[in-house]
Parts: C-alpha cells; structure tokens; sequence
C-alpha cells in the first residue's frame, strides 16, 4: 500500500469538532512515525487509528513538509472552502445560459433568452429554469409563429388537451401549465390571455410507497461497498432529496451537535436534520476510507459532486439484491423516514420541519400511510363469530 497522510478538523466521536484540535491518519507500510512523535502534546487514538495534534499553523506545515519530501501522498481537508475544485463544480448562470442556448435553433433562441433571462432575475433555481424552456419552445412550434405574442387562451387549451392526449403524466401537464402561465404573467402580457381559464388536469391523490423497517435493513444491508452502503444510509437516516444529499460539504457536518445543515433545500430554504449516532459511526468510518475533500460524497475527482444518476443506479442496484418487489428511489427513502418517525410518535409538526416543508398539508400525507392510524383500528370482522377457511 502507498503511504498517505490525510490531514482534517477533528470528526472523533469522543473529541468532537473543535478549533483546537485536528485529525491525522498516516497510512502505508514503512511510514516515518517519528515524524508526527515529535509534536507536543499529539495523542494516538487506537480506536480511530489516527493523531490528534493541536491545531498549529507552524506545527502542521512542518508535518506536511516533512510528509511530502518522503514522497507520501498529502489529503489536506482542513480548509475545503478554499479549494479551487469548488469554483470548477459551479459554472456562472452566464455560463450556463449560454449552453443552454446553444442546445436550440436559431428560431427558437430569442424565446429561450427571454425567459432565462427573466427565471435569472427573479433568482429562480437553474433546474426549474430549464424545466420551463422545453415546454414553452414546444408550445410556440405547436402555435406556428415566432412569437408568442398574439397566442389566446383557446389556443393554450387546444394545445394541453393534445398534450393530454398523448398519455403523458398529470405532473408533466403541470409542468407545461406552470411554464405558460410565468411566461405570460412574467414576461409579457397578452390580454387575450386570461390565465384563470387555462384549464389544468384533475390531480389524483397517491399515496407514497412505503417500505417497512425491516426492508429498509435488508436494503442497507445488500451492497458491501462502504461508499455505497453510507448513501442509502444517509439518505434515510436525515430523510434528504437526492439534490440535497449531493450537496452536503463537510462543514456541514456538526459532529458535536449531532447535527446536519442542509443548505439551500428545495426553495433555497437552509433547515437542519439529526445526525444519528449509528450514521454518524457510519460517516466516520466512510470519511477514513474515501477522504473526501470538499462535499461528503465527491465522484473521481476531488471537490466534485457524486452524480444523481449514480446514487439512482446504488438505490435501484441495492432493491435488486435485497429481492424487494416494489420500486425504490432515493426519494422513496425519504417517504420511510417520514412515515417512520410517525409511526413513532414524532408529531406531524416537527416531521414538517426536518423534510423542509413549506405545508403541513403536504408532510400530512404520511399519517395515511402511518401504522400507528391503520393498525389502531380494529376490523368489523375481528367481531363476528364465522368459520374461517
């Protein structure tokens, strides 16, 4: 094995994050220990199989120093913020319109400046952004006229009705009504347009699937890769969206307060989650492993974001091993979180605040799929007396 130094903000259970303290893990066969025992005051954790040093400018430097002219590999996560992977992983939103325009005619570029301009202003997210562009182009190629500037209601509804038509989903005409109805209220008015009269699908009611404790075990349990295995455990544990997982920095984690700061959730709202003790022996453990350097979970190169499509493919991977005979997503884990915590007695108001609604009509969903309501009531055939087959 190589020798490696990683050097981090002290993530110890026992000594929980602190200024005064960092973490130092030396691993390879034949590394210079001596090096790290001429530090004052350091301290071995066996457990942890790594130092604690005081956190000294001088003192660090001259570790690292030393460690490199050896030829050992350096991890530094002491200061992630500072790193230039971050100003890779975000291109400016100048940089992305400009691809996004790129994707379309020339015919069609105008209306998607215009609205990306507006979405920008207005400090919309880039994904709703891009999920307004495609069903506004469609409709001005289905209206036959460059502009959209003499389109009237009848038309907007002749066209969704096609839309319908075709079988595509109740929350994709959504979408479609949602993005006709910024651009005529937003960005320019039609008085032909009444937007009252734009008619939307009848919603259906679904109840979110569930699964039980014990398949959510067997499905933390069926992948052997750590990396893995910590994804789909984060994912329920903290009841996150998928985006919100993938944005997690290490400066969220607040290891003394067994917390999580998920920054900037659907809605750019900030909340904070609970930091279990068996996730956060599981994060200790992964972080020792992998060295992340910027976000908790990066792809091949440090600093970068794991991909959505990536967590999908573990999820998706994990069901398959575990014979689960239902679909799971990342999502549907964060439907068992919620609908476990009911099941434990944790009021609908506080399950609101960790999944970061912005209703509590919408966390109310779970108390129909709750245990605790369906097996509290007795069924009227529990009460006849009848021969049972």
């Amino acid at each position: 094995m190589p020798c490696s130094l990683s050097v981090a903000q002290q993530m110890s259970l026992s000594l929980p994050e602190t200024s005064d303290f960092i973490a130092v893990k030396l691993v390879g066969f034949g590394i210079d220990f001596q090096l790290i025992k001429s530090v004052p005051n350091r301290e071995y954790q066996k457990g942890y199989e790594r130092w604690v040093i005081p956190n000294n400018t001088k003192t660090i430097e001259r570790l690292i120093e030393g460690y490199a002219r050896q030829g050992v590999d350096i991890c530094n996560r002491l200061n992630p913020g500072d790193l230039s992977q971050t100003s890779i992983n975000s291109p400016s939103l100048a940089d992305k319109q400009a691809h996004l325009l790129s994707k379309f005619s020339e015919g069609d570029r105008s209306l998607v400046k215009e609205v990306t301009d507006m979405m920008i202003q207005m400090r919309y997210s880039w994904n709703t952004v891009k999920s307004y562009i495609g069903p506004l182009v469609a409709f001005k190629n289905f209206t036959g006229g460059e502009t959209l500037q003499h389109t009237d209601t009848q038309t907007v509804n002749r066209f969704l009705s096609e839309l319908s038509a075709r079988r595509v989903s109740e929350s994709m005409v959504h979408r479609y009504v949602n993005a006709i109805k910024f651009y005529f209220e937003k960005v320019i008015f039609n008085p032909s347009i009444v937007i009252n009269q734009v008619k939307r699908p009848k919603s259906s009611y679904r109840l979110p699937r569930i699964l039980s404790k014990s398949e959510v075990a067997r499905l933390i349990n069926a992948t052997e890769n750590i990396k893995h295995k910590t994804i789909i455990t984060t994912l329920y544990a903290c009841g996150l969206r998928l985006s919100e997982l993938l944005g997690i920095k290490l400066c969220d984690i607040r290891w003394d307060r067994n917390q999580v700061f998920i920054a900037g959730g659907k809605g750019k709202k900030d909340r904070i989650v609970m930091l279990a003790e068996a996730l956060k022996e599981a994060l200790q453990g992964y972080c020792d492993a992998y060295k992340p350097v910027v976000y908790l979970f990066e792809g091949t190169q440090s600093g970068r974001k794991y991909s959505a499509s990536s967590v999908q493919k573990i999820v998706k991977r994990a069901a398959m091993r575990s014979q689960l005979s239902q679909r799971v997503t990342p999502h549907v884990l964060r439907h068992c979180f919620a609908t476990h915590l009911h099941d434990g007695g944790i009021s609908i108001k506080f399950i609101q605040e960790l999944l970061g609604h912005a209703d509590v009509k919408t966390t109310m969903v779970y108390t129909h799929v709750s245990t605790e309501v369906v097996t509290s009531i007795s069924s009227p055939l529990d009460n006849l007396n009848f021969e049972k087959p």
